[in-house]
């Protein structure tokens, strides 16, 4: 695997000022026939789809603070960032 693998799974930042925890979230992006979707593994039940990927990146960056709100408001746990991405390349 290329790069610091301590880096990359450092999921969990500092807290913020009002008091939670900064977490890091892998998110997956797939380019499908007509569209680009995308989910977050350690966020069940959480998906986006989009025309085009830079609009995807931003409907993931409003989405999934406004999944784990609603976690919260209904006294969901929410789940750990545990998932670990990396790339491999080949010829």
């Amino acid at each position: 695997m290329r790069g610091d693998i301590r880096r990359q799974t450092e999921n969990v930042g500092e807290h913020t000022e009002a008091g939670w925890l900064v977490m890091k979230y892998a998110v997956i992006y797939e380019r499908g026939r007509d569209n680009w979707g995308a989910f977050v593994p350690d966020l069940p039940g959480y998906s986006a789809t989009a025309a085009t990927v830079e609009e995807l990146r931003a409907l993931v960056r409003e989405g999934v603070p406004f999944h784990i709100e609603g976690l919260r408001l209904a006294g969901e746990p929410v789940p750990d960032a545990k998932t670990v991405v990396d790339t491999v390349e080949t010829a």
